[in-house]
């Protein structure tokens, strides 16, 4: 019996599994597999020279925003914090920024920026335990000692400061000088100094005193280009003069440098030898409606304040701004209503009061000048 074996065909299935176990087997002589499959070289392999490329060196970590603008102001991790204002409570428990920002909930990069910003705002300061603060230069046995921040008669007593207007220009109209408020030239030019105390001085300013209806006087001044421009109005009352503030307009790179705290100041205290015993003022364009509220300003419609708030607070209840709005709603008087919102804080110490008075507030408001309660409030923005 003759048996024959009939060569498989290609391409049929017995061929194809015959070539791939051939090729298995050579690939296994030249590329030798450990236990686990991984390659290793023939013992008669000459082995491949040592790389000479330098090990890539590990990427690093980008810094926050808020690691930046602290190490910007020579903050390390180990300095003191050091809180200057008594409504700050988010740091607490913690002495350190180390401390702080490693335990804080929200995490390092929110923490840091809260370090950033509550720095800028100047209501926490450091102290760095490395190295001990410098000793103040010696003070000349001449040098009056600093007046307090307060006088017997609730009037701000601090050191205010002054505009230089020797490089401005001044026109002062003959009626302006008919009105009684000022006598001479120099009076005109003594009150610029205080009342432009917070212009930037940069700016070349065009100051104009000019006179309104009668027993009313006008103060207007600005640059070139009127990207700064002020505008105040006097006007004769029962007990002295209203001042009325009608317009305060800075750049963004001017805003929050404390321009309008610094104008104030100075003006208060011209306020008081000229005779001024209230002020008003409208609180809009962008952070004004938070601004005047901060200085102690009292609203002339706290009613219609209130309602608008409420309908706000409504919208988000359990929010830590509705929270808050709808305790001091119910907990503030009327003349410290605005004032108690522009101190607004959180559950964690956040300061909420920008966030409450945001740019599409207005409203109406004055400072009564012979209050015993607004001289509280005003000292107290300033100190």
């Amino acid at each position: 019996m003759n048996i024959k074996l009939r060569k498989p065909r290609a391409g049929s299935a017995s061929a194809r599994v015959g070539a791939t176990a051939a090729a298995a087997r050579w690939q296994a002589i030249q590329h030798p597999r450990g236990p686990r499959g991984r390659f290793r070289d023939a013992p008669d392999a000459e082995k491949p020279a040592a790389a000479t490329t330098a090990p890539r060196a590990p990427a690093q970590r980008k810094p926050t925003v808020g690691e930046t603008a602290l190490k910007t102001s020579g903050v390390g991790r180990d300095d003191e914090i050091q809180v200057l204002s008594r409504r700050v409570r988010a740091y607490a428990n913690a002495k350190s920024v180390g401390d702080f920002v490693d335990s804080h909930p929200k995490g390092r990069a929110y923490a840091l920026r809260k370090l950033a910003a509550d720095h800028k705002k100047g209501v926490i300061g450091f102290k760095g335990k490395a190295e001990a603060p410098a000793a103040a230069p010696a003070k000349p046995a001449s040098e009056p000692k600093p007046a307090a921040s307060t006088r017997k008669d609730g009037a701000w007593a601090g050191t205010s400061t002054r505009r230089d207007i020797s490089g401005d220009e001044m026109v002062i109209t003959p009626e302006a000088l008919q009105q009684g408020l000022f006598r001479t030239e120099a009076d005109f030019r003594k009150a610029s100094e205080a009342l432009l105390a917070g212009m930037p001085k940069g700016e070349r300013l065009t100051i104009a005193w000019v006179s309104g209806s009668k027993s009313s006087l006008g103060l207007v001044a600005s640059n070139e280009s009127g990207t700064v421009k002020i505008s105040r109005g006097f006007v004769k009352n029962e007990t002295g003069w209203t001042a009325r503030h009608r317009l305060f307009q800075l750049p963004k790179k001017y805003q929050g440098s404390g321009s309008a705290r610094a104008m104030l100041r100075s003006s208060v205290e011209q306020y008081d030898a000229m005779g001024v015993t209230r002020i008003e003022t409208h609180a809009n364009i962008n952070v004004g409606g938070y601004a005047w509220s901060r200085l102690g300003f009292a609203p002339d419609n706290p009613a219609a304040i209130r309602q608008a708030l409420e309908k706000a607070a409504g919208k988000a209840p359990r929010s830590a701004k509705g929270k808050a709005v709808k305790q001091i709603l119910a907990t503030s008087s009327d003349d410290d209503l605005m004032f108690n919102l522009s101190r607004a804080t959180g559950p964690d110490g956040e300061r909420l009061g920008r966030k409450i008075l945001g740019p599409k507030t207005e409203w109406d408001g004055h400072l009564d000048l012979k209050n015993a309660r607004h001289r509280e409030r005003l000292n107290e923005s300033f100190g």
